[in-house]
């Protein structure tokens, strides 16, 4: 029979709770606009960005401040075009940059090329792991409007499955993180 000592227990609790509570996103503050974020389920997160938006601004981005004080910061960008003007970055006939940081943890980040508010095409996954390590990273177009990256992420004693995904529909993106 093996007993724990409570230090042993202390640090398990310690080590253990924040990881437990990144699951949750029950309550998050958007910095840069306010509003609130549409929440799909207990662990994940939809952000939505206009296209025509994100054409004249260039990029977009939105920071959340989870319960926990987990930081994440989703951005979409307009990749640049050389040689072209200003009229050109107006049509929704780009490749846009999708991006999620979650404090210092993780960056998770693909390419999608977009025609007539379609999805040709999901490319240049990266991932990178600030702290623990990272396994099995997949991205996927799903749909002509969906386009998905998955990853597993190891940390101390914990794997968790971890995805970004972008949906497109009326000119707007949804981008959603999981957890």
């Amino acid at each position: 029979m093996k007993f724990l000592l409570p230090s042993t227990l202390a640090f398990i609790q310690i080590v253990a709770a924040p990881i437990v509570s990144v699951d949750t996103l029950e309550s998050a503050e958007i910095s840069n606009n306010v509003q609130t974020p549409e929440i799909e389920g207990e662990t994940s997160n939809t952000i939505k960005f206009d296209l025509t938006e994100v054409n004249r601004e260039g990029e977009l981005t939105e920071t959340i401040l989870k319960e926990d004080n987990t930081l994440h910061t989703i951005t979409l960008e307009i990749e640049p075009e050389p040689n072209k003007g200003f009229a050109t970055r107006m049509l929704a006939n780009k490749t846009y940059n999708v991006k999620h940081t979650a404090n210092n943890s993780y960056t998770s980040s693909f390419k999608i090329d977009v025609y007539s508010n379609k999805i040709q095409r999901a490319h240049s996954g990266n991932v990178k792991v600030f702290k623990g390590s990272m396994s099995g990273k997949k991205l996927t177009k799903i749909s002509s409007t969906k386009a998905k990256q998955t990853f597993k992420h190891k940390y101390l004693l914990f794997t968790v499955n971890r995805s970004l995904t972008v949906s497109i529909a009326n000119n707007k993106v949804s981008i959603t993180v999981n957890p």
